[in-house]
């Protein structure tokens, strides 16, 4: 889907618009959860106009990349990242 695309990227750059803290931890809630609160969230800033860190931004990153790796966020960190430095 486009509107995830331009939402993850968005999100890794940190620009998109999205409000810093999500009401809630961004890894001790579902998937399904995550999305209803995505959906109705208000950005607090234009998106792509100038950068402004989100945790919520960094939290739908690390659940596009569980979803593409298909597997944990910290099992990618540890065999995408340390497991080749090593």
């Amino acid at each position: 889907c486009l509107f995830v695309f331009v939402l993850f990227c968005s999100s890794s750059l940190k620009v998109s618009g999205l409000p810093r803290e999500p009401p809630f931890g961004v890894s001790n809630v579902s998937n399904a959860d995550a999305s209803v609160y995505l959906n109705a969230t208000r950005l607090v800033l234009t998106p792509n106009e100038r950068p402004s860190y989100s945790n919520l931004g960094f939290g739908v990153v690390g659940r596009g990349l569980e979803r593409v790796l298909q597997q944990s966020f910290e099992d990618a960190i540890e065999t995408q990242i340390f497991g080749p430095a090593k």
